[in-house]
């Protein structure tokens, strides 16, 4: 297996045409992928119409006006893809139109060169700049239809109660805050969003964003900033007059007083009741640990350790040893700072799974670890961020990541840094971790309206994501 090595192998930064463009460069990949991404404020009067505007495009261009025409024209490349997509991470809305198209060098009677590249960046540009039109507007067929698909996808969160307990513990967690709201909107926003009012938005609010362009071919950073520029010129792209967005910090609420102590006040918890055979626990805790903080790889060892793998503490307590959930897991939100624990339960197990779950986090915070846990986390890191070397969108994800949060860790960095963690450190790490928003979805609506010191919430209110 190939690697890339260290991090003269990672993405390089420069402009072209008022965008950030960064490529890696790296003959290991057989395929050319480019992503344009759009970083956006996550805000309440936008977030749905920013969820739905990439979907709209995607139905055509102007010279290619219906998704069939589209499909033809990717079937000339070779079987090149394009798809769009909307995502979050902390604070910020990304926007994103994606392709790939197999390599020059990969295809019959086709030496080195740029020319998949460059096709597969002109529709990429074409369905940004220039969408389907119809008087003077984007589509309405074409709005109709993607709201309709837009609502059943919010509709799906809303169903899917895995999903729909964690959204619920973050809005709750987050309250007031941007990461509190959903990457795909709010269904109270969708009938105002017709033709006309979603083309004002997207000249008013995406069309003069500056983006970013992310590449990763074996072309090099020169030969892809050259055809970039020969693309928006033939397009007349003009650079956008709007501020680049920063997200702010997430709010200082890290589970820590003013003297660095971590609080020892209880967590709110919410409970809700549904129609579900399955509860669904999903616990929200803080630290003061975030992505482009020194201590980020302790983070990672740690949330590895108490419930990232199989291996696990969580699973091995809670699930194997004591047949108590279907499923239980942990994960970092590393943006906010802020640990997230899952578990789907018997509802009449909830006190029981709860207070396993607790042991083991407060285990970590002693110290009770054993070398083996260790040892299984630090390998299952290595791997996984191995197999993430080998996926060029997966290097795309991990670097927007980066640009979001203020911070590039390339995966070679991750993975010296996971070697050298010793437990101490993790411990160090453990202890800031403190409780801080626990949400209980059950089907026990009595149990709901009688938890103690809980907000309690009926089935009929989840109107909005």
């Amino acid at each position: 297996m190939s690697r890339l090595a260290d991090d003269r192998n990672w993405f390089t930064t420069r402009e072209v045409a008022g965008l950030r463009l960064h490529v890696l460069t790296t003959r290991k990949f057989k395929v050319e992928t480019a992503r344009l991404a759009l970083r956006l404020p996550l805000r309440r009067e936008d977030v749905t119409a920013n969820a739905l505007v990439p979907f709209v495009l995607r139905r055509g261009t102007r010279q290619l006006p219906t998704l069939k025409a589209i499909a033809r024209h990717l079937e000339g490349l070779y079987g090149a893809r394009l798809g769009v997509d909307v995502s979050k991470i902390g604070g910020t809305q990304l926007v994103e139109i994606r392709g790939e198209a197999v390599a020059d060098a990969y295809l019959p009677g086709h030496g080195p060169g740029t020319g998949q590249l460059e096709a597969l960046l002109r529709l990429i540009f074409e369905v940004l700049l220039e969408p389907a039109m119809a008087d003077g507007q984007l589509v309405p067929q074409y709005v109709q239809q993607e709201k309709e698909i837009l609502r059943r996808r919010i509709e799906g969160v809303i169903n899917n109660k895995r999903q729909y307990a964690l959204h619920r513990l973050i809005e709750e967690m987050f309250a007031g805050e941007p990461f509190a709201l959903h990457r795909l909107g709010r269904l109270e926003d969708l009938p105002a969003l017709d033709a006309a009012a979603l083309f004002r938005h997207y000249r008013e609010r995406i069309l003069g964003f500056p983006a970013d362009l992310l590449v990763v071919n074996g072309a090099g950073a020169d030969s892809v900033a050259e055809l970039t520029q020969r693309v928006l010129d033939a397009l007349g792209y003009r650079p956008g007059a709007q501020e680049r967005h920063e997200p702010a910090p997430a709010a200082a609420r890290d589970g820590r007083g003013q003297d660095g102590t971590p609080k020892s006040a209880p967590p709110r918890v919410v409970t809700e009741a549904q129609d579900v055979r399955q509860g669904v626990l999903a616990l929200g805790y803080r630290t003061p640990v975030r992505f482009d903080s020194p201590d980020y790889p302790a983070m990672v060892m740690y949330n590895g350790v108490l419930g990232g793998f199989p291996h696990s503490k969580l699973f091995t307590h809670v699930r194997e040893r004591n047949s108590l959930a279907y499923f239980v897991y942990s994960r970092l939100e590393s943006s906010q700072g802020a640990l997230i624990v899952s578990a789907g339960i018997d509802p009449g197990l909830r006190d029981k799974a709860l207070a396993i779950i607790e042991r083991q986090i407060a285990a970590m915070r002693q110290g009770e670890m054993e070398a083996g846990e260790l040892e299984a986390t630090r390998r299952a890191l290595i791997r996984r961020w191995r197999v993430s070397e080998d996926e060029p969108n997966t290097l795309i994800d991990h670097y927007l990541s980066g640009l979001v949060n203020g911070r590039q860790r390339p995966f070679s960095e991750l993975i010296a840094d996971v070697r050298r963690i010793g437990a101490d450190q993790i411990v160090a790490a453990a202890q800031t971790v403190t409780p801080d928003t626990f949400y209980f979805l059950t089907s026990n609506a009595a149990e709901a309206r009688v938890a103690q010191g809980a907000t309690v919430r009926q089935e009929g209110d989840a109107s909005t994501l």
